[in-house]
């Protein structure tokens, strides 16, 4: 990710945590740009997004990372179970177990 995406999307993490913004110093954004650059921006997006609407605190750099794939993982479980095959409208049918499915 370049460092500008970067900065804009971290500048939106300072404004959503106002009681962090005195503690977040340019050496801070220096040593999260540092540890996070090698993120996709849309992973990096998606991250900070999360977090905006998730978390108490100013999220640290595990947190960012551990929180860039949380939509693939839910869009994983989300796709994961589905039946096999539906009944026709009309088509009335006993299922005795999950099997049945």
């Amino acid at each position: 990710m370049n460092q500008k995406f970067f900065k804009e999307r971290f500048m939106a993490l300072v404004a959503g945590f106002p009681n962090s913004s005195a503690r977040v110093t340019a050496k801070t954004e220096q040593v999260y740009f540092e540890a996070l650059k090698t993120l996709p921006e849309e992973e990096f997006n998606h991250a900070v997004r999360h977090c905006l609407l998730d978390c108490n605190f100013f999220p640290t750099i595990h947190e960012l990372y551990n929180r860039r794939d949380d939509r693939s993982e839910l869009e994983r479980r989300m796709t994961s179970w589905r039946p096999k095959s539906l009944p026709e409208e009309n088509e009335a049918r006993e299922i005795s177990s999950v099997d049945d499915f």
